[in-house]
């Protein structure tokens, strides 16, 4: 939900060169919001998720230290983003110019987008395999 709000941020904030509209303070703004409220899903989904991870999949302890390991993970990285997504943002602003970086930009979100999907098949093959095998009596010692 979050990808595709943003997918349609990205598409009109520039706007697109195939989109036959005019950039407007109006368009922008609502542009803005749907990234916003894009990223701020994405954001939370991936913390709850890394949380979740941790806790039912790798055994970490479901205490105050594994959310404080997790948060320091969690915002160490997207630090890391904050940094690296400006500064490769102006190069490609001074390179091929703001319209075309807002498609890099929308080129990578659909990437993302494309790879989640095919994160959750893997996982639910995966899953309905695991199911298969499990057996359907088990004894008890």
């Amino acid at each position: 939900f979050g990808s595709i709000l943003c997918l349609i941020g990205f598409t009109f904030i520039g706007p697109l060169d195939f989109i036959p509209i005019e950039p407007e303070l109006w368009i922008i703004i609502v542009s803005l919001v749907f990234i916003g409220l894009g990223i701020a899903s994405k954001l939370v989904t991936a913390f709850i998720s890394a949380l979740h991870d941790s806790i039912h999949r790798r055994g970490f302890a479901d205490d105050i230290s594994t959310y404080g390991l997790v948060s320091a993970m969690f915002f160490c990285a997207c630090s890391v983003g904050a940094f690296i997504g400006p500064s490769l943002g102006g190069f490609l602003l001074d390179r091929i110019g703001y319209r075309k970086a807002i498609l890099v930009i929308l080129i990578v979100d659909i990437l993302m987008v494309f790879l989640h999907v095919f994160h959750l098949i893997v996982r639910r093959v995966q899953s309905s395999r695991s199911d298969e095998l499990r057996p359907l009596l088990t004894q008890n010692s």
